[in-house]
């Protein structure tokens, strides 16, 4: 039996694949499903996939506290200028507050660019360099749109 193959646009493959490793639904009653991240995206190749209980209480009123909105949002790229302009003083004391708040491989991660900055995270960041004493406008060195999974 030959089964028809539909090619998929590059974010459908990408949430197919993050899916693998990805909390899924299946509530076909949900009210929000239509705009929600973990709702279907199981590929035809995953043998097991975890989900969402359908019978929770929150679940079952519509109010899961599971949803993740299928928006993309403003991720930053990486920090790398970040301490150019910024006098030394400054800057160790902000580093080593972003290191003890995020974790040394974490930070080392939003600064090269390997791991995107949530607007979460991109918030903490410019909050912890008006702590020390920063107020010029702060800019990340790169930005682009992305699930924010």
């Amino acid at each position: 039996m030959e089964y028809p193959y539909q090619t998929l646009s590059y974010e459908q493959s990408l949430l197919r694949e993050r899916s693998r490793h990805y909390l899924l639904c299946y509530n076909a009653t949900c009210p929000r499903k239509d705009h929600c991240l973990h709702w279907q995206w199981a590929s035809d190749d995953t043998l097991y996939a975890t989900v969402v209980n359908p019978y929770r209480k929150d679940v079952v009123a519509g109010i899961c506290t599971d949803f993740c909105s299928n928006a993309k949002v403003k991720m930053a790229g990486s920090m790398l200028n970040f301490y150019e302009i910024i006098p030394e003083g400054n800057a160790k004391a902000i580093r080593k507050a972003l290191i003890q708040h995020f974790a040394k491989t974490k930070y080392f991660k939003f600064r090269n660019g390997t791991f995107p900055i949530t607007q979460e995270d991109q918030a903490h960041i410019v909050s912890v360099y008006r702590v020390n004493g920063w107020n010029e406008p702060l800019s990340f060195d790169s930005y682009y749109e992305e699930y924010d999974f």
